[in-house]
């Protein structure tokens, strides 16, 4: 049965103190293991940009752009998921393109020969590139990935859902030791 992913806010503070639980974010399952991962995320207001043409695009995504070095319990068989993953998307759009240019110089030096086949494989060129197209946005947008990265806080989306839980206990943990503390220190000194 396939696990429904989930989507989840973890704050930077929470990277820095080491607080995120032993459960990888993949698999849901305890390790000790954990991997560093650099994740670089652009706002989408920067396609705006587009209308413009590609350069604005470019500066937009350049002074917009956030990254952030994070360290996440994964397991050792996933620690090569996020470069993997973007090979695979590259691969497949610039396949697609690849076909594209392939199509059209084929088509242009059938085109005297045999006008009707030449049509056929620069629209079969065409269809390559946008099924190449489709097939790198569907693997960039499936799995663990960054939603979005603020000055506070990272968004994961297709976190498995025990690693949610699991952070989601220690956090109420956490609360109640400082609702422990406060109260201590109200105990102390009622003044303050």
């Amino acid at each position: 049965m396939a696990v429904k992913r989930r989507k989840i806010r973890i704050d930077l503070d929470e990277f820095e103190s080491g607080n995120l639980p032993p459960v990888c974010m993949i698999s849901g399952e305890d390790t000790d293991e954990s991997k560093r991962c650099t994740f670089a995320w652009t706002p989408p207001v920067c396609y705006v940009g587009l209308i413009g043409g590609l350069l604005p695009y470019i500066i937009l995504a350049l002074v917009l752009r956030k990254k952030y070095s994070c360290t996440l319990p994964l397991e050792a068989k996933y620690h090569g998921y996020f470069w993997k993953r973007s090979l695979f998307s590259a691969v497949a759009v610039i396949g697609g393109f690849v076909s594209l240019f392939f199509g059209i110089a084929f088509a242009a030096q059938l085109e005297v020969k045999n006008p009707s086949l030449a049509g056929a494989i620069g629209i079969a060129g065409f269809v390559a590139m946008i099924v190449g197209l489709v097939a790198g946005v569907w693997i960039s947008t499936r799995g663990l990935r960054v939603d979005s990265i603020t000055n506070d806080d990272l968004t994961f989306v297709g976190v498995h859902p025990r690693f949610v839980e699991e952070l989601e206990i220690e956090r109420e943990a956490e609360r109640e030791a400082r609702r422990k503390r406060r109260e201590r220190r109200y105990r102390e000194d009622p003044d303050e």
